[in-house]
């Protein structure tokens, strides 16, 4: 079983995570977790992944993503992911 050492969730932070929130789960995976900074330009955490639903009910996928000046992020377009189901 692979662990996640507590300096990894203070490394490699993905944008508009809040300073100093990196935790580190208990449970199996082990991951990091980070709370979304308070901001008008944070939307959501960069890599973010959450469900969505296209014109017609085809159920797909948004990605969290870095705004060209790396200042704020955005949810991207809604991309089809017919194994997804929201």
């Amino acid at each position: 079983m692979l662990l996640v050492p507590a300096t990894d969730c203070q490394n490699n932070v993905p944008l508009c995570a809040a300073p100093n929130s990196g935790t580190c789960l208990l449970t199996s995976p082990r991951e990091c977790a980070w709370s979304l900074a308070i901001s008008a330009s944070c939307l959501c955490l960069e890599h973010d992944i959450r469900l969505c639903t296209l014109s017609g009910g085809t159920p797909g996928v948004q990605v969290c993503t870095a705004n060209k000046a790396h200042t704020g992020t955005a949810w991207a377009a809604c991309q089809a992911c017919p194994s997804c189901s929201p």
